[in-house]
């Protein structure tokens, strides 16, 4: 007997391929319920619009941020944004 593949979601219902295929059945009938939304993409990072922004650091300093941002369970850009945000604050 094959075992059922289980996928988690961010809010901790568990859900089968077997689920999967079925959703996706329903909703290239056009039948997918009522209410229900698909949101394609990242989550939003702010109720504004959000801009990329580019700039250069030496490799020296992008390692050592890069390692502080791992190290405090973040990314890159976490760690950029909350500097940011500081140094407006201030």
């Amino acid at each position: 007997m094959m075992s059922k593949k289980v996928i988690g979601t961010s809010n901790g219902v568990e859900v089968t391929e077997e689920m999967l295929d079925r959703w996706a059945d329903a909703f290239e009938r056009d039948e997918w319920p009522e209410g229900k939304t698909v949101i394609i993409g990242r989550p939003r990072l702010a109720a504004d619009e959000v801009k990329p922004v580019t700039f250069r650091l030496s490799v020296s300093l992008l390692s050592a941020l890069d390692r502080k941002a791992f190290a405090n369970g973040g990314t890159r850009s976490e760690a950029l944004r909350e500097a940011v945000e500081e140094y407006v604050a201030s």
